[in-house]
């Protein structure tokens, strides 16, 4: 399974893939904004089978990035997994509109990352 993963924060980009690859999940790519990721993803062969993105980034934040992928044809039912420390429901719900699939919240636990990118199989 391919999965991205973008946030801006270096720790997470370092730590998203050990623990995904603990949980299963291998062929993590990391992006540090929705700028990047945008071009990997209109650029990339090979569809990713998930994506993972934080809410809060510089630039384009990844509520704007969950809608401009859905605009991509390729990427319209794959599964967005919002990535954040954002605890209020009306951004949350903003995700969800914007077409996001699931939410995780930071700090998150390597159960937790399992369980919501197995709905991405």
């Amino acid at each position: 399974m391919r999965i991205l993963a973008v946030d801006d924060d270096k720790n997470i980009r370092d730590l998203l893939p050990v623990f995904l690859e603990q949980a299963g999940h291998f062929g993590i790519t990391t992006e540090a904004s929705a700028e990047d990721a945008m071009k990997l993803l209109e650029s990339s062969k090979k569809l990713f089978d998930c994506i993972s993105v934080d809410i809060n980034m510089p630039g384009t934040n990844g509520i704007d990035l969950c809608a401009q992928i859905r605009q991509l044809h390729s990427y319209r039912h794959t599964p967005i997994v919002m990535l954040t420390a954002i605890r209020e429901i009306e951004i949350i719900g903003s995700a969800f509109k914007a077409g996001a699939t699931d939410y995780i919240i930071k700090p998150f636990d390597l159960a937790e990352i399992g369980v919501k990118h197995l709905k991405c199989r």
